[in-house]
C-alpha cells in the first residue's frame, strides 16, 4: 500500500468522487460522518486537517482522515465531535494499522467511536460498547409498532405530553430543516446555559467550534446535509436540534430544549417528529450516538458495536497505555463508588468518550 498526505482543503472533485463510489459499496460505512463532506467542513474551521491517499497497484482505494496533533499522534477528524471514523476503503485493499501509521508520519492514532468493521484496529482496542440507532426500513409507523411490541410506551406517553402541550400552551409546529439563525443560535444559547448548570466546559468559547456548526447547518446536497429541526408552542421555539444526513443515514447529534418545557418531554417530542419527517424522505436509520442517556435507551432499535483505543506503531508503548489507563479506570470507579453521581459527573461514556465533549454533554431530551 502506497500512501500519499494532503491537507484536507486540497481534495480534489476526483477524490471526492472516488471516496463517495467507496461508500456506494461499503453499507457498514453510511454514516454522515464517513463523508468527505464531513472532513472538508471541519477543516475549514481548523488547520490541521489532513487526509491519507491509500494507493494499491497504482489506483486510489482508500482514505483515512484525521487530525494531526503533536508527537506524532493523530485524532479523528472533528476529535470529540464525531461519533463514528476510521479508514474508508475499497473492500479489496488490504491494509494493517501499522503500516497505515507509518505512511502517515505517526506514531499513534486515538479513537473512540470505531466502528467493530474496521478490523485491522481490532487488536488495538481497549473498550467496546453499543451505539444505538432507530431502525425505519419499514417506515415510521412500523418502527411505532416494533416500539409497542417490545414493551416501550415511549410512543403513547410522547402522544399524551403533546396533546396536553397544546392544551396548556398553544398549537404546536414541527420544521424538519429550519434555514435560518433562530433554531442555531437558539441551540448555542441552550447548550452554554446547560454547560454552565452542570459545570461543564463550555466549548462555545472556542469560535471554531461554532464555526463547526454553522458549517454543518448551512451544508445542503443529496450526499450530506445538515438538518436543524425546530419545535415550537404557540409559535415560540421550546426544542432544537442539529444533526446531518447523507441520503438514507441520518446521525441525532446535537440536542437542546427550553428547561421551561421540561415537564413536556419537548426534546423527546422533537425527536419522534424528526424520525416521522426523515422517514418520509427515505432515511433507512437513524443513529443516536453512544452515550448511555435514558431516552436513547427507549428509542433504540439495535446497536452498532464501536470501540476505544489507541493504535499504536510501538508495541511496548502500547502495552503501556493499557495497563496504565486499567488503572485510571479503576481509581475513577472507587471514586464513583464512594461519590454521589449529582457532584461527580461521569468522565466516560460506554466507550469511553470525556463527558466534557459537548456532543454527548447534552441533559435528557426532555
Amino acid at each position: 500500500m502506497k500512501v500519499e498526505l494532503i491537507s484536507a482543503k486540497r481534495l480534489e472533485l476526483r477524490h471526492i468522487v472516488a471516496w463517495n463510489e467507496i461508500l456506494r459499496a461499503r453499507p457498514s460505512l453510511d454514516s454522515p460522518f464517513f463523508t468527505p463532506e464531513f472532513a472538508q467542513i471541519v477543516a475549514s474551521v481548523r488547520q490541521d486537517v489532513e487526509v491519507a491517499l491509500l494507493y494499491q497497484d497504482n489506483r486510489l482505494s482508500g482514505f483515512f482522515p484525521f487530525q494531526r496533533a503533536p508527537m506524532g499522534v493523530a485524532t479523528p477528524v472533528g476529535a470529540g465531535f464525531s461519533e463514528f471514523h476510521g479508514v474508508v476503503a475499497s473492500p479489496d485493499l488490504h491494509w494493517t494499522a501499522t503500516e497505515l501509521l507509518r505512511g502517515c508520519g505517526l506514531r499513534a492514532w486515538k479513537y473512540d467511536h470505531v466502528p467493530l468493521s474496521q478490523e485491522p484496529f481490532a487488536r488495538f482496542h481497549q473498550r467496546v460498547g453499543g451505539s444505538p440507532y432507530m431502525d425505519l426500513t419499514q417506515g415510521f409507523e412500523a418502527y411505532c409498532a416494533k416500539r409497542q411490541d417490545s414493551g416501550s410506551s415511549v410512543v403513547r406517553q410522547t402522544a399524551r405530553k403533546l396533546r396536553k402541550l397544546e392544551r396548556t400552551v398553544g398549537p404546536v409546529h414541527f420544521e424538519l430543516h429550519d434555514c435560518g439563525e433562530q433554531g442555531l443560535e437558539k441551540l448555542i444559547e441552550w447548550k452554554s446555559a446547560q454547560h454552565a448548570r452542570t459545570g461543564v466546559i463550555d466549548v462555545f468559547k472556542f469560535d471554531w467550534v461554532k464555526e463547526l456548526l454553522r458549517g454543518v447547518h448551512g451544508h445542503q446536497k443529496a450526499s450530506f446535509s445538515g438538518v436543524m429541526s425546530v419545535l415550537s408552542a404557540a409559535g415560540r421555539p421550546i426544542a432544537v436540534h442539529l444533526g446531518m444526513r447523507t441520503s438514507t443515514v441520518a446521525h441525532m447529534w446535537y440536542p437542546a430544549f427550553d428547561p421551561a418545557f421540561a415537564e413536556h418531554s419537548p426534546g423527546m417530542i422533537l425527536f419522534l417528529e424528526l424520525a416521522r419527517g426523515l422517514a418520509e424522505e427515505g432515511v433507512r436509520r437513524i443513529d443516536l450516538g453512544p452515550t448511555p442517556q435514558r431516552y436513547k435507551q427507549s428509542l433504540r432499535s439495535g446497536d452498532i458495536q464501536v470501540a476505544i483505543g489507541t493504535a499504536d506503531r510501538y508495541l511496548l508503548a502500547q502495552m503501556g497505555r493499557q495497563v496504565w489507563q486499567a488503572g485510571r479506570r479503576s481509581i475513577r470507579d472507587s471514586i464513583r463508588y464512594m461519590a454521589k453521581p449529582s457532584r461527580v459527573p461521569s468522565e466516560r461514556g460506554p466507550v469511553g468518550r470525556p463527558a466534557h465533549n459537548v456532543v454527548n454533554a447534552s441533559n435528557k431530551s426532555g
